[in-house]
């Protein structure tokens, strides 16, 4: 796929399927943010608090606008239905991906960090899923709100990169 953000919404997608059956960690949804912007952010409070993007992707897909902001190593995007013509800087956040070490969630995780010290605050992921690269995406999922927090890891047990998505 072209664009990191159809690869999140397609991923999110599959492991918010594959995870309903499984909801036994103990993650809330207060860590569905990295570095202040979770779902109950928009692309301008984004770039109120990290300036403007280095790089803007814009996709228009069958139903809906997709935007992703990105700052080097944290990608930040928005999306509303085709037929929702307010700005773009109005867009709600429905997804991030980060792949450096300068943000963190609520609790702290960071990329960088041990897988071992999510497992041991939160329990094991909804689901788990082996990327046949070398890395594993462990995926924390909530199903009565269709989002997702998830963390590739690397062999050495290392997170490589955190993702936030949202499939409604």
């Amino acid at each position: 796929m072209k664009f990191p953000i159809l690869r999140l919404m397609a991923g999110t997608a599959l492991f918010a399927a594959l995870s309903l059956p499984a909801f036994a960690h103990t993650m809330t949804q207060a860590e569905l943010c990295m570095g202040g912007i979770g779902s109950n952010c928009t692309i301008g409070y984004a770039t109120q608090i990290y300036g403007a993007p280095t790089k803007v992707e814009r996709w228009d897909g069958d139903s809906v606008h997709i935007v992703s902001y990105d700052w080097g190593g944290f990608h930040v995007i928005g999306r509303v239905p085709l037929s929702d013509a307010r700005p773009e800087v109005d867009y709600p956040v429905m997804g991030f991906i980060m792949k450096d070490n300068n943000l963190s969630t609520p609790s702290g995780i960071a990329v960088g960090q041990s897988y071992s010290q999510v497992l041991s605050r939160f329990g094991e992921a909804s689901t788990t899923v082996s990327q046949g690269t070398g890395l594993t995406s462990y995926v924390y999922a909530f199903p009565t709100t269709g989002q997702t927090l998830s963390f590739n890891v690397n062999g050495q047990g290392i997170i490589t990169e955190i993702n936030f998505g949202s499939v409604l």
